[in-house]
């Protein structure tokens, strides 16, 4: 919210789509900002934002979300989605390997992506890729970083 204060009376000014690159820096605050102009643009213009990108629409899967909680909440709003094809598992918490081994359970058949939002280690991600093949929450070690990189 801090980065869109910043810009605010510029945007409140008028400035555009094409300003907001110079008026904040890279990331979800400026992503918003972005989003939320294309928007505006489109509904004052009547024109969607994907004809005015030439874009053509076709259905797509989206990840329905599992927010961070314990292992029975989590497990608890899994069973209830796991009829989705796409699962966004949060995580984060010192050992997550409980939360995402019950979701894996309860989800078969669902692909999952897990989510940390930067709240992971090395140790975290080392412990992730140690967990057992096929346990949809190591489902190929190709997944797992095969060379120490920083984030």
């Amino acid at each position: 919210m801090a980065e869109i204060e910043k810009a605010r009376a510029a945007i409140e000014a008028g400035a555009g789509r094409g300003d907001i690159g110079r008026l904040m820096p890279p990331g979800a605050a400026r992503n918003a900002v972005d989003c939320a102009l294309w928007d505006l643009e489109a509904k004052q213009s009547g024109v969607s934002v994907a004809d005015r990108l030439g874009l053509t629409l076709r259905p797509l899967t989206t990840a329905y979300t599992i927010s961070l909680g314990t292992v029975d909440d989590m497990a608890a709003r899994t069973a209830a989605a796991a009829h989705r094809p796409l699962l966004k598992i949060k995580v984060g918490t010192p050992d997550d390997a409980p939360l995402m081994l019950a979701v894996a359970n309860l989800a078969p058949r669902s692909a999952l992506i897990l989510d940390a939002n930067e709240g992971w280690t090395d140790a975290n991600v080392d412990a992730t890729c140690a967990l057992p093949p096929n346990s949809a929450t190591n489902s190929s070690s190709s997944r797992c970083r095969p060379e120490r990189t920083p984030f």
